[in-house]
């Protein structure tokens, strides 16, 4: 998961802002980020999706997509979306095939579909699961991927 898009000002919550969100504990001294923020990661326009990225490429990310009930969306090297379903689910999934094939993961997310090509920025994604509208699975550490995702 790469930069690819400069790191908006709106993003980093001030803890002493006047402007509160109403549905997480963002808060703002600019109301215009406030509007960002809700914008971004409270609306009920955006859908959900499964995410995971596994070490590897192609065909690491093939077996881990065979192996889930879940339905596929789309896919980038490591990296594959899914249709929204049960996060716990599709992750003890996610975790047996990577046992089962001596393969690993470096994470499993239910977030928001970031769109076509799943570049997804690091700050996105942290502002997302700090809001508590991003679900990030737990990967046991003998599956966990160690090593920095490129």
């Amino acid at each position: 998961m790469g930069n690819f898009i400069e790191k908006p000002e709106w993003i980093d919550p001030d803890e002493d802002g006047e402007f509160e969100c109403d549905n997480c504990a963002y808060k703002s001294n600019n109301e215009e980020y406030l509007k960002s923020h809700q914008k971004s990661y409270h609306n009920d326009k955006t859908p959900f999706i499964l995410y995971m990225c596994c070490q590897g490429s192609i065909d690491e990310r093939n077996i881990f997509e065979q192996a889930v009930t879940v339905e596929y969306i789309d896919c980038t090297g490591p990296q594959a979306a899914f249709h929204d379903g049960d996060l716990q689910q599709f992750g003890n999934e996610l975790v047996q095939c990577a046992r089962d094939n001596d393969l690993k993961l470096y994470c499993i997310y239910r977030m928001y579909d970031p769109g076509l090509g799943l570049m997804i920025n690091p700050y996105w994604l942290k502002g997302g699961l700090d809001a508590g509208v991003f679900t990030e699975y737990s990967i046991p550490d003998d599956v966990k991927a160690n090593d920095d995702q490129e």
